[in-house]
C-alpha cells in the first residue's frame, strides 16, 4: 500500500443542481474512490467573516495588513483610525491609502480520538 496523506479540499455544492440530478453528495463523490482517494468525512461549513485593514507601503510598493483581523468591519475601521490618530503607524505607510478587506474563515474539526494512558512504571 502506498504512502497516505490527509488533504483538505473545499467544495462548493449547488444544492439545487444536485437535487435535479437525483443523486446525493455521497453518490456523486463515490467516483473518486476509483483513483485511490477516499472521503473520510465531510462537514457543511457556514463560516464567518473577519476584517482587516491594509495600508500602502511606500518602500515595498504594495498594500500590507497593519492590524490584527477582527470580527466586524466597524471595529476594523475604528482600530485603524485609532492607530493613525495616536501615531502608532510606521512612517513607511501612506495612511491616506487604506483598504479594508474581509475573508471567510471556516474551522474544520475532526472526530475526537481517545488518548491512551501511558503507564509511568515508577520513572
Amino acid at each position: 500500500m502506498g504512502e497516505k496523506v490527509r488533504m483538505v479540499a473545499v467544495l462548493e455544492v449547488d444544492k439545487e443542481k444536485l437535487a435535479e440530478s437525483g443523486g446525493s453528495f455521497e453518490d456523486e463523490m463515490g467516483w473518486i474512490e476509483q483513483s485511490g482517494i477516499r472521503m473520510l468525512e465531510y462537514q457543511e461549513q457556514k463560516g464567518e467573516y473577519e476584517y482587516a485593514s491594509f495600508l500602502w507601503s511606500r518602500s515595498r510598493g504594495r498594500y500590507e495588513q497593519v492590524n490584527r483581523a477582527v470580527q466586524t468591519e466597524q471595529l476594523c475601521r475604528n482600530r485603524l483610525q485609532e492607530y493613525i490618530s495616536k501615531g502608532w503607524m510606521n512612517e513607511d505607510y501612506d495612511t491616506s491609502k487604506a483598504v479594508f478587506k474581509k475573508r471567510l474563515v471556516s474551522t474544520l474539526c475532526m472526530e475526537w480520538e481517545e488518548i491512551k494512558e501511558v503507564k509511568d512504571n515508577g520513572k
